[in-house]
């Protein structure tokens, strides 16, 4: 019996390598995701609508919208221009909101501005010569009565919601990154810790059915964690979520935007994660460590968002033993 819990760990181990996507990738799996359905839909001026994203400068996201082929329509011969695109970018540090939609035609995903105006996106506009926003989007220079602007429309409701989770996704993760350059070093003065002068710890290592496990500290008692350098966050259970939250060492304000992560079969799922304010092993405290929920009843993973905090750190097989540097 207790081989086959170890194989089913060591399996849920393997199936739990779930990779954070990061802002490069969310905007590539967002722009297939709503690239597919547009290309599902035809409409009367033919031609195949985009949408790609990128980065922009620190705060900011490029949606760049492609109508091409559509029988002149959007740009006739006689207005001399070769783009054949409109693009926004969303300041993303000044957005109040991404909030879902509907009318009795469409559901799409909107955003709000700060200041309750569209102040927030500004628009390429040499691109804007016609109606090109049709059936992607709506031009924020427009006359309307809205305080905000559709940045996709869809036909389905479950399409549009998983475009609002990328689109949250994005915009949150790009606010946060700029926000963590501004951060003291993980280890500054302050932190206690009980290592050698030379700013290593050695732990010693436990051993489960073939994975290294060891004892974490995460404000209530120790807990064993699975060692998984190819998770790219701690991975914590649901129970064990409740447990920090009981005992105040987490609130509703450590939350962050849910994560998308791509599992084991490649697909793309959503989970929740917050910060935790510290985690310790053998004496040596990391704070703000990022953490993810999964769906098992008693495996946690010890991950990247811990380990690659340090300056180093390594695996010795012969003496089973993780070796962190600072």
């Amino acid at each position: 019996m207790k081989s086959l819990i170890y194989i089913g760990l060591i399996l849920f181990s393997i199936n739990m390598h779930a990779q954070l996507l990061s802002v490069s990738d969310a905007s590539n799996y967002l722009s297939e995701l709503i690239n597919e359905d547009l290309q599902s839909n035809e409409n009367i001026h033919g031609g195949e609508k985009k949408i790609f994203f990128e980065n922009g400068e620190r705060e900011t996201l490029i949606i760049r919208y492609v109508w091409e082929n559509n029988e002149s329509v959007i740009f006739p011969d006689y207005w001399d221009t070769e783009v054949n695109y409109n693009e926004y970018e969303i300041n993303v540090d000044q957005v109040s909101t991404i909030e879902k939609y509907e009318t009795s035609r469409h559901y799409s995903v909107i955003v709000k501005c700060k200041d309750g105006s569209k102040n927030c996106i500004s628009v390429r506009k040499d691109a804007l010569l016609s109606h090109y926003t049709d059936g992607f989007c709506d031009n924020p220079n427009g006359l309307n009565h809205f305080d905000f602007v559709n940045l996709y429309y869809s036909d389905t409701k479950k399409l549009r919601d998983k475009a609002y989770n990328g689109f949250r996704y994005i915009l949150n993760e790009i606010r946060r990154n700029v926000n963590a350059e501004e951060l003291e070093s993980p280890f500054s003065s302050g932190i206690n810790s009980t290592s050698d002068s030379n700013n290593k710890v050695v732990v010693n290592l436990g051993a489960l059915g073939g994975v290294s496990t060891l004892f974490v500290d995460l404000g209530v008692s120790d807990v064993e964690f699975i060692l998984d350098s190819g998770a790219s966050e701690v991975s914590i259970t649901k129970s064990i979520e409740s447990e920090l939250l009981a005992n105040n060492i987490i609130s509703k304000e450590d939350y962050l935007e849910p994560g998308l992560y791509t599992i084991a079969d490649g697909s793309v799922v959503k989970g929740d994660r917050f910060i935790i304010p510290y985690i310790s092993i053998d004496g040596v405290k990391v704070p703000n460590v990022n953490c993810n929920v999964n769906t098992s009843e008693d495996v946690l993973l010890l991950g990247k968002s811990f380990l690659n905090r340090f300056k180093n750190w390594k695996i010795d097989n012969e003496f089973n033993q993780l070796i962190l540097e600072y």
